[in-house]
């Protein structure tokens, strides 16, 4: 079974709204270095200034440097143009670029600078749905399409899951055993916010994957008298199948959190 860690929520830096507050962001680029995270957030502290979210990241091909920072200048003694010029002079030649951004509108703030979304160091890019949004619209299918569309979102399950595998298996996890590759994987998912993945058994007959917080059953916790997680039943018999090498291996939701259990659990048999 997976080590059980403690789980904090992860904001992203998407948008916030603090109503009232003078929310600014500022986007800054250059060459990496260490200690230079610490550097930039040192001006800011010292100016009393409050950063309220920071995104930072190192493109290790490139050895180049990108923060997504919003601060809050509310009562602040200087003004963003201030800590800018401060930024280049402390910095003296390192910063390529130092944009600001202030909303029009006093504390709603959307990321200007940001796009498109990715992971894996820029390598793949990602979409940003509210869970809600997404569970629902799957819920939408199944309501007006009955088993049909039960069997839609179970193919695009099936079908992402395929996907994700085969890149794994093809990359830098080619040599691994399947327990290691589909540990990763479920620690992706849990990672993307789809809902918190353990592999409960590994043996020759069965794979036996849990999630609790599932995004497709948790806003309908105990309302359901069955099973309501098909995308996601397709997507581990999807992957099993790559990790194992069995087309179409059956894969069988046995307990869900809309039916009242504690949380989603996914059985595949493996012969």
């Amino acid at each position: 079974m997976s080590k059980l860690v403690e789980r904090v929520p992860k904001e992203i830096f998407v948008s916030r709204v603090e109503l009232g507050r003078r929310l600014v962001e500022f986007l800054i680029e250059g060459p990496d270095r260490p200690g230079i995270t610490a550097d930039i957030a040192s001006i800011f502290a010292k100016n009393n200034i409050s950063i309220v979210n920071l995104a930072a990241y190192v493109n290790m091909e490139k050895k180049a440097y990108t923060m997504f920072l919003l601060a809050d200048f509310t009562g602040a003694p200087v003004q963003p143009g201030d800590v800018v010029s401060e930024i280049k002079k402390f910095l003296r030649n390192w910063a390529l670029k130092v944009e600001v951004y202030e909303p029009e509108t006093l504390g709603v703030f959307c990321d200007i600078f940001g796009f498109p979304s990715t992971i894996n160091n820029l390598k793949e890019q990602a979409l940003i749905f509210r869970a809600r949004t997404l569970a629902e619209t799957y819920q939408a299918i199944k309501n007006t399409f009955g088993s049909g569309g039960e069997m839609l979102l179970f193919w695009q399950g099936q079908e992402a899951g395929k996907t994700t595998a085969n890149l794994i298996s093809s990359g830098f996890l080619q040599q691994a055993l399947a327990e290691v590759k589909v540990r990763f994987h479920i620690n992706a998912l849990t990672a993307a916010g789809i809902g918190i993945f353990r592999l409960e058994k590994l043996s020759e007959d069965e794979l036996i994957i849990s999630c609790e917080d599932l995004f497709e059953s948790r806003f309908l916790k105990g309302k359901l008298d069955k099973p309501n997680c098909p995308f996601t039943r397709g997507y581990v018999s999807g992957m099993a199948s790559v990790y194992f090498g069995k087309e179409g291996l059956p894969a069988e939701e046995v307990e869900c959190i809309a039916k009242g259990d504690p949380k989603c659990v996914f059985k595949v048999r493996l012969k």
